[in-house]
C-alpha cells in the first residue's frame, strides 16, 4: 500500500513539472510570434525579464 502512493506521488509531481515546461515553451513561442509580427514589444519585453527573474531567483513564476 504505501509504495503504492508514493508512486502516485512520484507521478502527480512529474505532470506537475510537465505542464511548467510546457506553459514556459508556449510563452516562448507567443513572444516570438509577436516579435515577428513587429508590435510595440517594450511592455511585454519588460514584463517577460520580470518573469525570467522570478524564475531564476526564486524558481517560481509570479502570478
Amino acid at each position: 500500500m504505501r509504495i503504492s502512493v508514493l508512486k502516485m506521488k512520484n507521478r502527480s509531481a512529474g505532470s506537475a513539472v510537465k505542464k511548467k515546461e510546457s506553459f514556459k515553451f508556449s510563452l516562448f513561442h507567443y513572444y516570438v510570434f509577436l516579435n515577428f509580427s513587429r508590435f510595440d514589444l517594450s511592455l511585454l519585453e519588460l514584463e517577460m525579464s520580470a518573469w525570467y527573474f522570478f524564475e531564476s531567483r526564486y524558481n517560481v513564476l509570479p502570478f
